[in-house]
């Protein structure tokens, strides 16, 4: 459980990278003589692609935090190696347990958006009010999505340290 932090804080860069994005276009250097085709594109986006979406910027978002960049100089990695081991990892997972996974690292992502706090205190509250209420569902769940990401971040962790790679290869 050694990187279990990080991984709470993964899960919230996800959903920062989701935004849209600016164009350097001016319509004012067209040439006149241009003609301009204006289509519309639709998404062809599935299900899964946008989920690993999320979950890229959800890792970025714990990533930003200070002691994931600590343990990924132990890991002997940097922000884009352990993000992109770990949305492997996590894409890879059984449905029901990447769905789980999914849904904490947003929380988690969230909170750290919303707080301004990093990853341990984020994930810390939301421990600490699981354990208030262990009967209801979603408690369960958040207990053992935070313990699910916590396994995957030791699981690359010890992996990048001592093979140098990701156990998703």
């Amino acid at each position: 459980m050694k990187y279990q932090i990080i991984s709470a804080a993964i899960a919230g860069l996800a959903l920062t990278a989701c935004g849209g994005s600016d164009t350097d276009t001016n319509p004012a250097e067209m040439d006149a003589t241009e003609e301009v085709v204006v289509e519309e594109v639709e998404e062809t986006e599935t299900p899964a692609a946008s989920a690993t979406a999320e979950l890229e910027a959800d890792c970025l978002i714990l990533a930003s935090d200070p002691e994931a960049q600590e343990n990924f100089v132990d890991m002997g990695t940097d922000t884009e190696g352990f993000c992109g081991c770990f949305v492997d990892v996590i894409d890879n997972s059984p449905e029901d347990e990447r769905a789980q996974m999914l849904t904490t690292l947003a929380e988690v992502a969230d909170g750290m958006q919303a707080s301004g706090e990093g990853a341990e205190e984020v994930v810390g509250r939301m421990m600490s009010d699981a354990m208030l209420n262990m009967e209801s569902e979603a408690s369960q769940g958040t207990t053992a999505g935070i313990r699910m990401i916590g396994d995957v971040i030791d699981r690359i962790g010890n992996s990048m340290e001592e093979a140098g790679t990701c156990p998703a290869a």
